[in-house]
C-alpha cells in the first residue's frame, strides 16, 4: 500500500514541468518492484512474453476514474481524441501509452459505453498493437493480475483464439445450468443505461433463441477481461462477429459474448486463473487520488513559477531603472 501512494505521489510530482526530467528516473523505480516480481515468477524460457503481450484499457466520457498501469512497459490506454490535454498527458506521466479513438463521447452514458466496445475489441484499429502477439482487454474498473495473464499464455493452446473468465457475480450457483437472463434481469435492475436499452436487449435474445441458439446451459464469461491471441485465424472473426452482435443487442456486450462464445466454441478457453479484482463499481463518481494529485500539483507549480518569475522581474527591473517598475509588473504578474 504505501508503495503504490509513493508511485502515485511520483508520478503527481512528475506533472510539474521542469521537475519532470529529475524526477523521472525515481518515479520509475518506485513502479518497477511489481515487474521485478513478475520477472522473476515466470519461467525462464517464457520471458520473452513481456514483449508479446500487450496490456489494454480505456476511458470514454466523463472521467471519473483511472485504473492501476500494469507493471510492464507494453500497457495502452484508450481515450477520445477530442479528450481534454490533461488526460492524455497525466496518463503518459503513469507510463501509458496512449492511444486515441476519433471522435468523442459527450456526455451520454449510451454513446460513451458503446464507443468503448471499440478498445475493447481492437480490430486492428491501432498500428501499436499489431505488433504483439497477445492483448489482453481489461476494463478501466479492474486491477489486473499480470502474472495470472503471462502463466496462461505460457501454456497457450493451439487451437484457441481467446481466452474467457466466467462472470464473478452471475450463475455462481446455478451453473451449468445458468440462463443469460440472469445477467439481462441483473443489469436493468443495477444501472440506467441498461434500462433505456431493456426492449432491445431482450429483443436479440428472442431472436437468437428463434435461430436455434441456447439461453442456458452454457457459461457466462464477463466483458471486462480478455486475451486475445492475435495470430490465430479466427480471432479477427471472434471479434467482428461480436461488434456485429453488439450493434444489435446494445451496450450490454456480456449478454451478446453468451452467444457468440456458442458461434466460437471450439476457439475459446476458459481463464481459470486469478484474473484480478474489481476497484470500482461503475456508478459512484469517484476521482482516482493519483490523477487529483496530479492534476493539483500541477496547478500549484504553475501558480509557483508564475509568482517566482514575477518576483525576478520586479526585482531585476526596479535595480535597474524604478520608471519601468510598473510596466513589468503588468507584463510579468498580470495573466
Amino acid at each position: 500500500m504505501c508503495s503504490r501512494w509513493l508511485a502515485r505521489i511520483a508520478g503527481a510530482l512528475l506533472s510539474c514541468r521542469p521537475l519532470s526530467q529529475s524526477l523521472a528516473l525515481s518515479g520509475v523505480v518506485l513502479s518497477s518492484w511489481h515487474a521485478v516480481l513478475v520477472l522473476a515468477s515466470l519461467p525462464v524460457l517464457d520471458r520473452s512474453l513481456l514483449h508479446r503481450v500487450a496490456f489494454l484499457s480505456g476511458h470514454f466520457g466523463v472521467v471519473t476514474y483511472l485504473p492501476p498501469k500494469p507493471p510492464t512497459d507494453h500497457s495502452y490506454f484508450v481515450i477520445d481524441s477530442a479528450a481534454p490535454d490533461w488526460l492524455a498527458e497525466v496518463l503518459r506521466e503513469y507510463n501509458w501509452h496512449v492511444l486515441q479513438l476519433p471522435g468523442k463521447s459527450d456526455y451520454d452514458a449510451i454513446n460513451s459505453t458503446m464507443r468503448s466496445k471499440s478498445s475493447k475489441i481492437p480490430q486492428h484499429r491501432w498500428a501499436e498493437l499489431d505488433r504483439y502477439d497477445f492483448v489482453v482487454w481489461f476494463d478501466d474498473k479492474f486491477q489486473v493480475n499480470v502474472s495470472a495473464a503471462y502463466r496462461t499464455i505460457s501454456s497457450w493452446p493451439p487451437h484457441a483464439a481467446v481466452a474467457l473468465h466466467r462472470h464473478p457475480k452471475r450463475c455462481t450457483a446455478s451453473f451449468p445450468g445458468c440462463s443469460v437472463m440472469e445477467e439481462v434481469d441483473a443489469a436493468v435492475q443495477q444501472q440506467n443505461r441498461y434500462r433505456r436499452q431493456e426492449s432491445i436487449t431482450r429483443a436479440y435474445v428472442r431472436e437468437q433463441q428463434r435461430l436455434g441458439r441456447q439461453l442456458a446451459g452454457h457459461p457466462l464469461y464477463q466483458a471486462g477481461f480478455i486475451v486475445y491471441w492475435q495470430r490465430h485465424r479466427q480471432t479477427d472473426s471472434f471479434q467482428a462477429t461480436w461488434m456485429d452482435h453488439i450493434a444489435v443487442a446494445g451496450i450490454n456486450d456480456q449478454v451478446s459474448l453468451f452467444f457468440v462464445a456458442q458461434i466460437f466454441a471450439e476457439s475459446i478457453i476458459e481463464f481459470t486463473r486469478d484474473w484480478g479484482r474489481q476497484l470500482w463499481d461503475g456508478q459512484r463518481i469517484l476521482v482516482a487520488p493519483g490523477t487529483f494529485i496530479a492534476l493539483l500539483v500541477n496547478s500549484v507549480c504553475r501558480l509557483f513559477v508564475r509568482a517566482l518569475v514575477c518576483v525576478c522581474v520586479c526585482v531585476c527591473v526596479f535595480a535597474f531603472n524604478k520608471a519601468y517598475f510598473t510596466a513589468a509588473v503588468g507584463l510579468a504578474c498580470v495573466p
